[in-house]
């Protein structure tokens, strides 16, 4: 029989940090919000009153990314970019070129035709060709 290692299963958890407890980074990310959240407003100030929620967002994201959080920064983009910039969209061409489409050798019939017509009508001497018509 194999001896288990730690705690019973169902007994509770008597170690360790307590749950919702956050880490040193967590606490620092914080802070640093905070400072830049202070700053923010010291220098809207009453301004913000008068901002759009478009103009407060991009305030927000420079603001966050000043501070040195490019990920919190990048959220904001994110959040900003439809209402800046153009949505890119496939577009179908209706401006079809069909002579690209069709085979090398029906485009040699065509051109041999139409200088034949020309042929004709230099010697009929009616000087027009079947493009100058």
């Amino acid at each position: 029989m194999i001896k288990r290692r730690g705690r019973k299963p169902g007994s509770p958890k008597t170690a360790g940090r307590i749950a919702g407890t956050p880490n040193k980074a967590t606490v620092e990310k914080r802070q640093t919000l905070d400072e830049a959240c202070a700053i923010a407003v010291r220098e809207v100030g009453d301004k913000i009153n008068s901002m759009s929620a478009l103009e407060i967002m991009t305030f927000a994201m420079q603001t966050v990314a000043k501070a040195g959080l490019l990920l919190k920064a990048a959220e904001l983009a994110e959040k900003v970019a439809p209402y800046t910039s153009a949505k890119l969209s496939s577009v179908t061409n209706t401006n079809m070129n069909y002579d690209a489409m069709k085979p090398e050798k029906e485009l040699e019939d065509e051109l041999k035709q139409i200088r034949i017509n020309a042929m004709l009508a230099d010697r009929e001497g009616t000087g027009k060709t079947p493009l100058s018509s």
